[in-house]
């Protein structure tokens, strides 16, 4: 038995029973899906959105519940127990909004928490390259600003959720700095 303060034991409790109750049952199939639009059971993922397990890091003030980092392994820790795919869906939507969380507009937090927060999606990752793998300052991709449109050239490969059907962000490299552009799922 681990010793855990009252929140976080409060959190183990919520996904384990969750856990028990909507992927366990579903976990082995799951596994064996070979499609990749077919590779994440909304369902299941719709309930866990119902029960917050999708705004632990977004702040208070846009309508998360923002745990402390410790808070937030501990949950993670918990969903990894009962399937790791899992909880690396539920921990890429938020490794993908963090940069905005950090440097984003307050319009686009809002925007962006709001997306997630209302169920309409969860977001993918893309960072890894063929040639680079996910070695950030090594990404070959470019943005090139033409007119009021950015022009993106460049492959992503294993988008960590990139299946999915919703939001998409991207890192790219200009020459001397790193940015990060926010692409609607389905963007060419």
């Amino acid at each position: 038995m681990r010793l855990l303060p009252e929140e976080q034991k409060h959190w183990v409790e919520v996904i384990g029973d969750f856990c028990k109750k909507e992927i366990e049952p579903i976990m082995l199939d799951w596994d064996k899906v070979v499609d990749p639009s077919k590779a994440i059971p909304f369902e299941p993922y719709a309930k866990a959105f119902k029960l917050g397990l999708n705004s632990f890091e977004i702040p208070k003030e846009y309508g998360g519940n923002k745990v402390d980092l410790a808070t937030a392994e501990v949950m993670y820790e918990e969903m990894g127990y009962y399937d790791g795919n899992f909880a690396s869906v539920m921990q890429t939507t938020n490794l993908a909004l963090k940069p905005i969380l950090i440097g984003g507009t307050p319009e686009q937090v809002q925007y962006f928490s709001k997306h997630i927060l209302e169920a309409k999606g969860y977001a993918a990752f893309a960072l890894t390259e063929p040639q680079s793998g996910s070695d950030a300052s090594n990404v070959k991709t470019t943005a090139v600003k033409d007119g009021d449109e950015w022009v993106i050239n460049g492959e992503k490969c294993f988008i960590t959720n990139g299946g999915g059907r919703w939001s998409e962000t991207s890192e790219y490299k200009e020459p001397f700095k790193n940015a990060m552009f926010l692409c609607p799922r389905l963007t060419r």
